[in-house]
């Protein structure tokens, strides 16, 4: 059997229902996600930075008000500026990793922002794509994170093999 012709097979047991066929392509697909997530976090990695101003900085709900409060959701919000070989730009991206989180959670959120390096003249760290400056983030995820998100990639097609024996 040729590589088209298993491909196509793949999707037609994945279509009428077959488990082992939905296993492999979920398998596959969050591995792509997180493959290529790990690829652009090591890419942030190696932007150059310059120092910015923080304009704002809060945790604010998202999505519309909830009647009970333990059911909003939160997330950060950050707007900056920052100039690059003399253009001057505004940011408004905490981290490449999105987090949201509830009223009981949002303690995330805070914690994450304690991450935004603020030098003692209260000027920030902007971490900007030398291809496209307008691209930027105040927090980039160091090789730790990096680690995990690869492993995260990886563990899916291992759990795979592992659970299916081929």
């Amino acid at each position: 059997m040729d590589s088209f012709a298993a491909v196509y097979r793949t999707f037609e047991l994945a279509a009428s229902g077959d488990g082992k066929s939905l296993a492999l392509l979920a398998a596959i697909y969050v591995s792509a996600v997180m493959l290529s997530s790990a690829i652009y976090l090591r890419l942030i990695w190696h932007w150059p930075s310059t120092t910015g101003q923080l304009i704002r900085q809060e945790v604010a709900t998202f999505g519309g008000k909830e009647y009970v409060q333990s059911q909003q959701n939160y997330l950060a919000k950050v707007e900056y500026t920052y100039e690059v070989d003399g253009q001057r730009y505004t940011g408004n991206r905490l981290s490449p990793w999105k987090v949201m989180a509830s009223a009981n959670a949002r303690i995330v959120l805070q914690a994450q922002m304690q991450g935004i390096d603020i030098d003692s003249a209260g000027g920030v760290t902007v971490y900007y794509n030398p291809r496209k400056p307008t691209k930027s983030y105040l927090i980039r995820s160091g090789p730790i994170k990096q680690t995990v998100t690869l492993l995260a990639g990886v563990a899916p097609l291992i759990a795979y093999a592992w659970y299916f024996g081929s």
